[in-house]
């Protein structure tokens, strides 16, 4: 799409290229006339000229005026039109100048914005038996490139803040550290991070900061030291519980000049930069991705300031026999009863059981895989799509992580391989009562296994 794109501007710019040529040189030709006819007539007054050529002229500027010709009165002197037309050819080649460079560097703009990803990885010091696999990023690396690269916006999502240690807090898992464990440990990462951010922000850079009410005894300490006193900076909490009965924010999502994006599990936490495994994937220069990945996050930054007791309606689950709590345009709600979503880029999509929609054909985004050093890079683009929770966040055509979750699981082809990498595997809820029971994900792998083994092997 992007070449049919650059070969539609290629074709505008060659068109408008010729008609500048033929512009230049009719003016060119007419300020040659014009010249002529000075010549000849700069020794006569004016009121001399023979009625002869006066006549000449309006038929000319009539034959002109036939042809589609703009042409401009020149009060009939030869030395105002001679002025005259050269200013018209100095103006046009200002503007002809101007257009060229608009142009010009429209495509190189759209030719550098090429999308790239690299896996971003976590992994726990003083583990040698778990080394960092080769050419992946380090995770406190990726958040200061993307934090010291900004130069306009900053929008960050964690479950929860603790990028500075605090040893001397007995309240804190930190507490009792000696500074040359904490160096050990990695705790240093985090306050660069920390300091990357409070960069950005007296850079004047624009910083939305969005977090759930973050743990004990931290909290958002953190992210409102951050915002506090600066206009630049905004931090909010979302309490995902008021919204579903139970929940919380739980994405984690660094989008850097709605242009380099990074999507994983790590917490803005020191801990979860060089004390816990974690993984994601840092995305270079894609500013489709990002856009899209920015309406979520701005679906989630209206929801911090809504009403949650006008916007949530309680409904009987016939599926798990049990009430929930949802906002009131979840399709859970019945159509008659269901409100208009106040989210700016909600879309109606069709009500599938049990109240999930259901998108066959996502957006797709192809992104070069990439590793560093050794710039090792799948040889084309890979077909990749989004996917968002909860479902009455989704927007356009984007999968919910339900679904992209089977998705995956059930591409696998025979000979192929199914990798899981979970916090926790459950079946069912592990934090609200009564518990909900589902077996989405275990009958997606039973149905792969059927496929690939043959259900008499299981």
């Amino acid at each position: 799409m992007k070449m049919k794109a650059f070969s539609v501007l290629d074709s505008l710019i060659q068109k408008l290229s010729c008609w500048i040529s033929r512009s230049l040189v009719a003016i060119s030709e007419d300020g040659k006339d014009a010249e002529n006819d000075t010549s000849d007539e700069e020794s006569k007054p004016l009121m001399e000229m023979s009625p002869s050529k006066e006549n000449g002229q309006e038929k000319e500027m009539s034959k002109t005026l036939k042809s589609g010709k703009k042409v401009f009165e020149l009060n009939n002197h030869s030395h105002n039109h001679l002025s005259t037309r050269r200013m018209m050819k100095r103006e046009l080649v200002y503007v002809v100048v101007w257009l060229l460079a608009c142009l010009y560097l429209t495509r190189v703009v759209e030719s550098s914005d090429r999308c790239k990803a690299w896996l971003v990885q976590s992994i726990p010091t003083d583990m040698p038996e778990l080394p960092r696999i080769s050419g992946v990023l380090s995770t406190g690396d990726v958040f200061q490139w993307l934090a010291n690269n900004s130069t306009r916006s900053l929008d960050i999502i964690a479950q929860n803040w603790q990028l500075l240690a605090n040893p001397k807090d007995p309240r804190s898992g930190d507490f009792g550290y000696s500074d040359s464990e904490l160096q050990r440990f990695g705790a240093n990462l985090g306050a660069l991070v920390y300091k990357s951010i409070d960069n950005a922000a007296n850079r004047n850079v624009s910083i939305r900061l969005l977090s759930h009410s973050g743990v004990y005894p931290e909290y958002t300490k953190e992210p409102s030291d951050l915002a506090y006193g600066r206009s630049n900076v905004k931090n909010v909490t979302l309490l995902l519980s008021k919204w579903w009965g139970s929940g919380i924010v739980h994405a984690k999502v660094w989008i850097s000049d709605d242009r380099d994006v990074y999507i994983g599990s790590a917490n803005n936490d020191w801990k979860s930069l060089t004390q816990v495994k974690e993984v994601g994937i840092y995305l270079s220069g894609c500013s489709r991705m990002a856009r899209e990945i920015k309406t979520y996050f701005n679906n989630l930054w209206r929801l911090a300031s809504l009403d949650t007791l006008t916007h949530t309606r309680s409904v009987s689950d016939q599926q798990w026999l049990i009430n929930r709590t949802v906002p009131c345009w979840s399709h859970f709600v019945s159509k008659k009863a269901r409100c208009r979503s106040p989210l700016p880029s909600y879309i109606e999509t069709p009500n599938v059981s049990p109240g999930y929609p259901s998108l066959s054909d996502p957006e797709m985004f192809k992104v070069d895989i990439e590793t560093l050093p050794r710039n090792r890079s799948c040889p084309e683009p890979q077909p990749s799509y989004l996917s968002f929770a909860p479902p009455e966040l989704l927007f356009g055509k984007h999968q919910s992580d339900e679904q992209g979750w089977i998705d995956t699981i059930k591409s696998v082809v025979e000979g192929g391989t199914v990798r899981i990498n979970t916090m926790d595997w459950l079946g069912q809820s592990q934090y609200t009562n009564p518990k909900v029971y589902w077996s989405s994900f275990s009958s997606a792998v039973s149905e792969v296994l059927t496929y690939l083994l043959g259900s008499s092997n299981i």
